[in-house]
């Protein structure tokens, strides 16, 4: 299965929406369920930063929690079958915690559970249902193409085709997304289903209407809220748009500002040092450098290493021969986030005054655009 050569910086966090006194109470039962002693189960949800691991014994297939919280969370039920601990446990069932009684029936283990609530576990279970026949062929052909030797060469037909299938496949997943955000534009849910439709990298024109076909209240929603202000951050680093200034110390310790560059077409690089698909579009970005740099083209390359000593290894093995910076949280903002950057590699090309002008140039794309702007004949 080919890997998208993309590294997402956030993952996708359990959205919450707004409740009061969200109390609630979640009930169990596993039919058929061949049991030990000590049998536990475990709730794991996020309250802010934190993860919340929550436990309890199960007693003849059933058990219980119960709790309050002040917003509705995404959480995972995980059932311990043979006493190894939750991090071995291979039983899981994704729900929503909700005001209320939450029901969950299963047969012989969680991963198969109905789960049942007031409402928006009921929005979860239409969608499972809309999603049902999509997920059963995308989980038949990843059974099918998870057998192939990659080194077989007989078999590159029946990969290419598995290859194919699996895109039409997660092409329908995306409509389907789709048709349950217009059939239900108040739907808590649908919210953070757009979320998914949008990715890391969201494109404006193709989210931005469906984000209005929301409801008022699900756009208030925690999840509404974050796309909202993701989409708004999007639009501000969009082509044509002034590119958001910045100024921070570089590897010796100079103050480097953007305003520095005025005058010049600069690519803003973002990468890392663990980011495998930065590292592969380098030799990409420095033969640009050499090959325009007297034509008035500067590259300023933005890290989001955490450690320091990682990324000027990586700095020195690749040899980046251009400025370089370490994104590191100043006042809790950094730059990737006045640049709406949640995954890399990405890069913002800037022209003279200021504007961006092309975003994303991969591989042999940015040596392109720039033949355009200053002349072929180089």
């Amino acid at each position: 299965m080919k890997k998208a050569k993309l590294i997402t910086l956030v993952l996708l966090s359990p959205f919450m929406i707004k409740a009061q006194n969200a109390s609630y109470e979640l009930n169990v039962t596993i039919q058929g369920l061949k049991q030990r002693p000590g049998t536990k189960a475990f709730l794991i949800f996020r309250n802010g930063n934190k993860t919340i691991t929550d436990s309890t014994l199960v007693r003849n297939g059933r058990f219980t929690f119960q709790g309050a919280l002040s917003e509705y969370k995404s959480a995972q039920l995980a059932l311990d079958h043979t006493g190894a601990g939750l991090e071995k446990t291979q039983d899981f069932l994704q729900l929503y915690l909700e005001k209320g009684l939450i029901t969950v029936l299963a047969k012989d283990s969680l991963k198969f559970g109905e789960v049942d609530g007031p409402v928006i576990n009921k929005q979860a279970r239409l969608y499972k249902t809309l999603l049902r026949k999509n997920s059963d062929k995308l989980k038949s052909i990843s059974a099918k193409w998870s057998k192939i030797d990659p080194k077989d060469s007989s078999l590159r037909k029946l990969n290419d085709e598995l290859a194919s299938a699996y895109k039409n496949e997660i092409l329908v997943r995306e409509q389907l997304n789709v048709q349950f955000i217009k059939e239900n534009p108040d739907a808590d849910i649908s919210a953070e289903i757009l979320s998914r439709v949008a990715g890391p990298i969201i494109e404006v024109e193709k989210i931005e209407p469906l984000y209005h076909l929301l409801s008022a209240r699900v756009r208030k929603t925690s999840a509404g809220r974050t796309l909202g202000a993701d989409l708004a951050s999007t639009k501000a680093t969009y082509v044509g748009s002034l590119s958001p200034t910045f100024s921070k110390s570089d590897m010796d310790g100079k103050m480097i500002k953007l305003a520095d560059f005025k005058g010049r077409y600069v690519l803003i690089d973002f990468w890392a040092s663990w980011c495998k698909p930065c590292r592969a579009e380098n030799p990409y970005v420095i033969k640009a450098y050499d090959k325009f740099r007297d034509k008035g083209f500067q590259v300023l390359g933005i890290s989001l290493d955490k450690d320091k000593n990682s990324w000027l290894k990586a700095v020195k093995d690749d040899a980046l021969p251009y400025t370089q910076i370490l994104d590191e949280a100043a006042n809790g903002q950094r730059i990737a986030d006045n640049y709406a950057v949640k995954a890399i590699p990405q890069n913002f090309l800037i022209d003279p005054k200021g504007k961006i002008i092309a975003r994303n140039l991969r591989g042999t794309e940015l040596d392109k655009e720039l033949k355009r702007i200053f002349g072929s004949d180089l």
